[in-house]
């Protein structure tokens, strides 16, 4: 069965969408390998009556609490390292003082 040139014209143009949708890359291993080219993604907004048009600022959950002495944070750490099982840093325990 042959086909006409409008038949050979159509098959052939697929058969090359075909060959663009192709893309060689590399992957971390540096072996090449096939992957499929992306659609163009679309990009929609709202209508302007259903726009953001103002923002409240959310509670600042540090505005209550207390700052610990340098005293209270070398014992949190020691106990965290008894706890854990390991030996405290000396120099950090330094640098917290």
């Amino acid at each position: 069965m042959e086909m006409n040139e409008t038949e050979q014209e159509i098959f052939a143009t697929n058969d090359e969408s075909l060959e663009q949708d192709r893309l060689t890359t590399l992957s971390r291993q540096g072996q090449a390998r096939q992957t499929k080219k992306r659609r163009k993604q679309r990009v929609s907004f709202p209508e302007d009556d259903r726009l953001v048009s103002e923002s409240v600022e959310p509670v600042d959950p540090w505005s209550n609490a207390s700052s610990p002495t340098s005293t209270e944070v070398i014992k949190a750490y020691m106990n965290a390292c008894a706890r854990l099982r390991v030996k405290p840093i000396d120099k950090l325990v330094r640098q917290l003082k």
